[in-house]
Order: structure tokens, then C-alpha cells, then sequence
């Protein structure tokens, strides 16, 4: 009986451990993380990406997401995955907030997700979201929105780049 308890519990361990979710990036209750690639922390998803952001350089844009679930069910927020080119001491920071509706996204809180600096990230890699959301009070509601600010290099080095993103999301019953 014991052998078959323990095997159970070791199948179940192994089965999240093989998970396609990339690592967290640092524990919420920490703050924002600040996201030095480092090449030890790879890991693919190995879903289509969405089309690249455009372009890079210096400022802020946001993109709005809509947690589509059937009645009855409300989106929870998991990771924001990206691949990214951030030259010399060019620097990504990404931003999140959370509405009942796309209007009210403009008045929401918002919460610092990562700094994203360093080599070139090539594979997937993210930040959940959910738990930085209840870092400062919040909870997944049915609209996300990501603002990304490109800070650029110092010296010249060159601008910041998104160079794909996406916005995971799984549907519970309603909360």
C-alpha cells in the first residue's frame, strides 16, 4: 500500500515538473523581477508565436487582451511570454492591469511585471501574471492590458526590441 502511495505521489510530482510552462521569472511576493537572461533558463512552449510587436526604440505602447471564456467561466491571467533584443544597457519594462471591461483598463491599477535587460532572448520565456496581479490587490477580471516601454541604450548601442510576445490565460468557474 505504501509503494503504491508513494509511487502515485512521485508520478504526480514528475507530471508537473514536465510541465510546457517556462519557470517564473522571481517569486511575486519579491516585486517586479528584473530579468537578466540567463542561458541555464531556456525553455520553449511550443505554441505559434503571435505576430512580432512592431518595431522597437524608445517609448510605450500597450496591447489589450480579452479573456474569451464560455458562460459561467472567467479568464486567470498566467504568462506573459516574450523573446526579446536588448543591446548595450537597453532595457524592456512590461506592465500589466486588469479590468471587468476595456474602457475601465485606462483607470486600473497597475503592476510592474518584469525589467527585461541583457543577451538576446531567443525561446520563450515569461512572467505570470496572476500573482503580481494579487501582489497589489488585484485578480485576473476578463481584460489585460500589457504595456511594454522601450528604454534605450545609453550609448548608442542600439534601440530595444520585442520581438514576439503572448498572453496565456486559462478559463475557471467564475469567482
Amino acid at each position: 500500500m505504501r509503494l503504491s502511495c508513494f509511487l502515485a505521489a512521485l508520478a504526480s510530482v514528475c507530471a508537473a515538473c514536465g510541465s510546457n510552462r517556462p519557470p517564473p521569472l522571481n517569486d511575486s511576493e519579491a516585486g517586479a523581477p528584473v530579468f537578466d537572461y540567463d542561458a541555464s533558463n531556456r525553455g520553449d512552449l511550443g505554441a505559434p508565436p503571435l505576430a512580432p510587436d512592431a518595431g522597437g526604440g524608445a517609448g510605450a505602447s500597450a496591447r489589450d487582451y480579452e479573456g474569451v471564456c464560455t458562460p459561467g467561466m472567467t479568464p486567470i491571467w498566467h504568462f506573459h511570454d516574450f523573446k526579446t533584443h536588448t543591446p548595450g544597457n537597453a532595457h524592456i519594462i512590461l506592465t500589466a492591469s486588469t479590468a471587468p471591461t476595456q474602457a475601465a483598463l485606462a483607470k486600473a491599477p497597475t503592476v510592474q511585471l518584469a525589467v527585461i535587460k541583457g543577451p538576446d532572448i531567443k525561446t520563450w520565456a515569461g512572467v505570470d501574471v496572476e500573482p503580481m496581479l494579487q501582489s497589489i490587490g488585484q485578480r485576473s477580471l476578463l481584460w489585460l492590458r500589457i504595456t511594454t516601454e522601450m528604454v534605450p541604450d545609453t550609448s548608442d548601442a542600439g534601440s530595444p526590441q520585442m520581438n514576439a510576445s503572448r498572453q496565456l490565460y486559462d478559463c475557471v468557474v467564475g469567482q
